[in-house]
């Protein structure tokens, strides 16, 4: 039965302990407040991981029934007509095609302005500040990925992602983050009921992804990754 405040004394023999702190509820998240009294000096570190990008998983690992339906959904033919005279989408027509693509599959509001902005933005290889149909191909690809580990994350099929599910499904993105990073992205992706729905979580996937990968390539440290993650996120 769960209480408010638990006491409790312990007498234990020299040796090496690991504490862990637990919830009622898998994933959720509460203060508390540990005391050691020790006769000898201590050394203790919190259990954390290294923030980095590691090989992302291939889209070709998911099912080709699941994976490839809404790339088959915007052939050529409708990008052209979609996309206009200059067959290539801004932000604001992107926003309409993935709107109509992914609204009937996760229960979400849709993609914001914002989110699509920035999807343009590190999509855009040849700085037209638009997406050309190769260029969407690709983004379409990487978005029903992170679908498809939104779906299989999304373990109580709430529609949103609680800090716990956020890091597992970070880690089948091939992306591992440390323990205050997940802090600071849970506060600035999350809603005011503290989870995170599907616009947020490709929002908060994209820019770490980028940010990520422009580090490793310069080799920079993980504290220094962290560094940069936290101002620029």
């Amino acid at each position: 039965m769960p209480f408010r405040d638990i006491c409790s004394r312990h007498k234990l023999p020299p040796g090496q302990y690991v504490i862990v702190p637990c919830t009622q509820h898998v994933g959720e998240e509460e203060e508390f407040f540990l005391r050691l009294f020790t006769e000898q000096p201590i050394t203790s570190e919190e259990m954390d991981e290294e923030t980095k990008l590691k090989k992302p998983p291939s889209l070709q690992s998911a099912p080709e029934s699941e994976s490839t339906q809404s790339s088959q959904d915007i052939t050529l033919d409708t990008f052209k007509e979609l996309a206009g005279e200059d067959v290539e989408v801004d932000a604001y027509e992107l926003q309409k095609i993935l709107n109509s693509v992914f609204i009937d599959e996760i229960k979400f509001d849709g993609f914001t302005a914002d989110t699509c902005r920035l999807l343009v933005a590190i999509r855009d290889y040849d700085n037209s500040g638009k997406l050309n149909y190769e260029e969407f191909k690709q983004l379409l690809q990487e978005l029903n990925l992170w679908k498809l580990t939104f779906k299989n994350q999304d373990t109580d099929k709430s529609g949103n992602f609680d800090s716990f599910e956020l890091r597992e499904a970070l880690r089948d993105l091939g992306i591992s983050v440390s323990n205050s990073v997940l802090t600071t992205l849970v506060k600035r992706y999350s809603h005011k009921d503290g989870k995170i729905y599907f616009d947020d979580y490709v929002h908060l996937v994209a820019k770490l992804t980028n940010i990520c990968k422009a580090h490793s390539e310069k080799d920079n440290s993980a504290a220094e990754i962290n560094q940069v993650i936290q101002k620029r996120l």
